[in-house]
């Protein structure tokens, strides 16, 4: 079942993303800020205490909650368990912070681990400031609506000022890029049409007299392709 779950969740999530997730996010970041606040002081033993508040807690809700739609309909169940998946499955946008954060404390660098926290909280400010200025520019007038949230592609930052003003309903769209490996003959066809082209202006050109007398030679012809064929063009 819980397989059939997630499946059924990662079908919803195509289907009909859920954009906006602040009403799960926001309780959720209350009470870890809440433990934060009141057990951050550096000691394992204040860490365990923390953690088994933030996690019992929920899990023990949701078994309760899941034992008793089972035991009334195996399909009520079912159902629960595509809604929790569906509501929290935004979570894994953070994943590689609790990953930098699981690696540094494995390794024994503390002052890493605190730097991953931190730049956690940063990705929910900017997060946040894009979806808050993406909403203040939809409800300016038509005429002075000048604000754009533009950022880039990247992991990080980027991406949550990218997350923030879509939860704002602004119309973003994934753009779609090819990997760089693919980009060269590209690059390799629009060095060749520019060479052509200033080749081209050079044969084109005639001699001309401008203002004061100022006179530009138009190239021989016989000595530019000399040239080419010298250094293979």
């Amino acid at each position: 079942m819980a397989f059939l779950s997630l499946l059924i969740a990662l079908a919803l999530e195509q289907w009909r993303p859920l954009v906006d997730r602040r009403a799960v996010f926001a309780p959720m970041s209350g009470y870890a800020g809440f433990l934060e606040r009141n057990f951050d002081a550096g000691e394992a033993q204040q860490g365990t205490i923390a953690w088994f508040l933030a996690v019992v807690p929920a899990v023990l809700a949701a078994w309760a909650i899941h034992s008793a739609l089972a035991a009334a309909n195996p399909l009520l169940a079912l159902a629960f368990n595509v809604l929790v998946l569906y509501f929290t499955m935004g979570f894994r946008q953070h994943s590689h912070y609790f990953t930098d954060i699981h690696k540094a404390l494995k390794d024994g660098d503390l002052e890493a681990a605190r730097t991953a926290v931190k730049m956690a909280a940063y990705y929910e400010a900017a997060r946040e400031l894009a979806f808050r200025l993406t909403q203040w520019s939809k409800g300016l007038d038509a005429k002075e609506r000048r604000f754009v949230v533009c950022t880039g592609g990247g992991p990080g930052i980027m991406e949550a000022a990218n997350r923030g003003a879509a939860e704002a309903d602004s119309g973003l769209r994934t753009i779609r890029m090819w990997p760089n490996d693919r980009i060269n003959p590209l690059f390799e066809a629009v060095v060749g049409a520019t060479e052509e082209a200033i080749t081209n202006a050079m044969v084109a050109a005639e001699t001309m007299t401008g203002a004061d007398g100022f006179t530009v030679y138009a190239l021989p012809h016989d000595r530019l392709q000399g040239a080419l064929k010298k250094y293979g063009r």
